[in-house]
């Protein structure tokens, strides 16, 4: 007889005979386990020597775990449990499919009796019958066995089977058919069938894999497509966003889905292209004249349209329309110039430049693009060099009612100090200490923030307006900085006051007074300037919109000191402009 085939009760793979012989694989009972498997073993059972090859079968002895209670069988020269039999061999009932080669029967020495004879032959033939009668029963139990491995078989390839015709009728129910397999996989353990239904597992959760991605990659795609359904949407970035997508499914070799992204990008450029050259119509037709607007809606469409093929019919709507939109627009503006020169010319007739510079900067600002628009902007220039030489022909002259006296008068000293008056930040205090006014403001710059109107500056200022006048202060800046403030109530704009520091730093429009030392400064206002020097030395400023002809320097003269600062004034005198 052949030698019966083990399978590991563990993995299903098949246990060669070599592996059993040397003790690499072992066997638990009816259980066989294979060298990878053989740490699965009940404890007792790996630790057992290899099963060794009996008779001259080569069958093994099967091994036991001590648990079950049998005693492992060896060969030796007497076997037990039979007398010895000459020729021939006998199966031992308990060594399963090994056998044992019985030990031959020696005959009794001659003179034994004449009974002798009969008993040995009928010994020999209770022996032999018993043999018969063992192989018998040992030859059916293999017979049953066979039968029954038979019948496992059959059913772990029917158990197979029916796994792989789960597949061919659900091909897209990969986790159905890990179930199936994981509850088939009973049927099929110690068989070759067992690693075919684990290949089957291994496909079908690849598949599984597969198919999730691609469900997340349509949930995505589905994602998109209604962000675009909304009224609002931004097609063109949303298409943007799926051609990326599609980029990335192309990459990973998913071209089916792939080509259904690049699709439904097309789809929503169509819709914008559509949708924008119907929106700028539409606005066209509620907004004839907002003709900026109606042109920059058609040139989107325009540039949409170019950075996408096949799209030429839309662009040349768009381009046509545009057309139509300048020669109307162009034809409004010729008009309305017309308009405009009549009353530009009424005005510059009245030397009203400053007006008719206004209606053509107008004109200008509403009709930007149109080509008349540079016809109406050389004529402003022009009107601004017309305004400029006729003022310097007739510079603004200055109040006579406001002129002070031609020669240097006292406007403060010890003895002259009527007509000053005191405003501004209440803390802020100006007192004559023995002939000396001195100003002091002891805000701290988070106090002054405090002060809504004047930001914590105390004014001391000469009641009266002057009009072409100097000014010149015997002074001293003890700390900190102030203003001097000209035109105050005037008509100057910028600037009606100019700060002086202690120190040579901030903006081009303050003068430097040396801190702790006594200065003159000399304050000129005519109608179109100021200026200020300190021993001689300073700088000029011209009046914003002096160019109008009037005496922007007639106001009010004075001084304002700055939080945490102090200053000292010895005497002002003022005189007419020379």
């Amino acid at each position: 007889m052949g030698r019966a085939i083990d399978y590991c009760v563990a993995c299903g793979d098949r246990v060669s005979p070599a592996d059993l012989e040397r003790g690499r694989a072992i066997q638990a009972g009816d259980n066989v386990y294979c060298p990878k498997c053989r740490e699965k073993a009940p404890a007792p059972v790996a630790a057992t020597a290899p099963r060794k090859k009996t008779g001259s079968t080569g069958m093994f002895q099967a091994v036991k775990s001590p648990a079950h209670g049998t005693q492992r069988l060896d060969r030796g020269p007497a076997t037990r449990g039979f007398a010895p039999v000459t020729g021939g061999t006998q199966r031992h009932p308990h060594l399963g499919h090994g056998t044992q080669r019985l030990q031959p029967v020696e005959p009794e020495p001659a003179g034994g009796g004449g009974k002798a004879p009969m008993v040995a032959g009928a010994v020999a033939l209770v022996v032999l019958l018993g043999a018969g009668i063992l192989f018998f029963v040992q030859n059916s139990k293999e017979n049953a066995a066979k039968a029954a491995e038979a019948k496992r078989l059959a059913d772990a390839k029917s158990a197979y089977e029916e796994a792989v015709k789960f597949r061919q009728a659900n091909p897209d129910d990969p986790e159905g058919l890990l179930k199936l397999i994981e509850d088939l996989a009973k049927r099929a353990r110690n068989s070759e069938w067992a690693g075919k239904l684990a290949a089957e597992a291994e496909d079908a959760e690849s598949r599984r894999k597969v198919m999730q991605i691609r469900r997340e990659r349509e949930q995505k795609l589905e994602a998109a497509r209604s962000k675009a359904s909304a009224s609002d949407a931004d097609l063109r970035a949303i298409a943007q966003e799926i051609d990326g997508l599609a980029a990335q499914w192309r990459i990973a070799g998913d071209l089916e889905l792939a080509t259904t992204a690049g699709s439904t990008a097309r789809s929503l450029r169509d819709s914008l292209v559509r949708r924008s050259l119907e929106d700028a119509k539409a606005y066209e037709a509620a907004n004839p004249d907002n003709f900026e607007e109606v042109q920059k809606r058609l040139l989107d469409v325009m540039g949409l349209c170019a950075e996408i093929p096949g799209y030429e019919a839309e662009s040349k709507q768009a381009q046509e329309r545009l057309q139509a939109v300048k020669v109307r627009r162009e034809a409004q503006a010729v008009e309305e110039f017309e308009q405009v020169k009549k009353k530009v010319e009424t005005l510059r007739a009245g030397k009203k430049w400053d007006e008719a510079i206004s209606e053509l900067r107008g004109f200008v600002e509403r009709r930007r693009g149109a080509a008349c628009v540079d016809d109406a902007q050389r004529l402003a220039w022009d009107i601004e060099a017309e305004k400029k030489k006729a003022m310097t022909e007739n510079p603004a002259n200055p109040d006579p009612g406001k002129l002070p006296p031609a020669e240097w008068t006292p406007l403060w000293d010890a003895r002259t100090q009527s007509g000053w008056k005191l405003g501004g930040s209440r803390e802020t205090k100006w007192e004559s200490r023995d002939g000396v006014m001195t100003g002091t403001n002891p805000l701290t710059p988070e106090d002054a923030k405090k002060d809504t109107q004047t930001n914590g500056v105390g004014f001391w200022y000469f009641d009266r307006a002057f009009s072409g006048y100097e000014v010149e202060l015997d002074m001293t800046l003890v700390k900190g900085s102030g203003l001097v403030v000209v035109a105050l109530g005037g008509l100057a704009k910028e600037p009606p006051a100019i700060p002086f520091r202690g120190e040579a730093e901030g903006t081009a429009a303050q003068v430097v007074v040396p801190p702790g030392k006594a200065v003159t400064m000399l304050v000129r206002v005519r109608a179109d300037s100021v200026e200020i020097l300190v021993n001689g030395a300073g700088r000029k400023w011209q009046f914003q919109g002096y160019e109008d002809g009037k005496d922007h320097g007639a106001g009010i003269f004075g001084l304002a000191l700055s939080p945490q600062s102090e200053v000292q004034v010895r005497s002002a005198k003022i005189r007419r402009t020379p």
